[in-house]
């Protein structure tokens, strides 16, 4: 299994924030299938302050950039469940994907 951790800061901005918070009360089964099925077998997300930590554990075999990739590309609720997150406004000053400051390790 690996596991993924992922930083983004969203705008310091109330509304930002809680828009975000509104957005993940309640997501779309579809997501979720999806993301199981592309091999995700656990996602949490952290808040603190603006920064969101999201940790990821999946199957050995999955390639981050690929993968979401396959997981757009199958479906359109995907698709329109991204164009949601990424209107949100968000900062970084280190980018990998989307705005997402990435790193991969294991346990040790």
């Amino acid at each position: 299994m690996k596991t993924y951790a992922m930083s983004l800061d969203l705008l310091e901005s109330p509304e930002t924030i809680n828009e975000y918070k509104e957005f993940h009360k309640n997501v779309w089964p579809e997501v979720k299938q999806g993301l199981r099925d592309i091999g995700i077998k656990e996602m949490k997300i952290f808040l603190s302050g603006n920064r969101l930590f999201m940790f990821l554990r999946t199957v050995d075999s999955f390639d981050l950039e690929q993968n979401f990739q396959t997981y757009t590309e199958s479906s359109p609720r995907a698709v329109e469940w991204d164009n949601l997150y990424e209107r949100l406004p968000a900062k970084s000053s280190c980018c990998v994907s989307r705005g997402m400051v990435v790193s991969h390790g294991r346990s040790i």
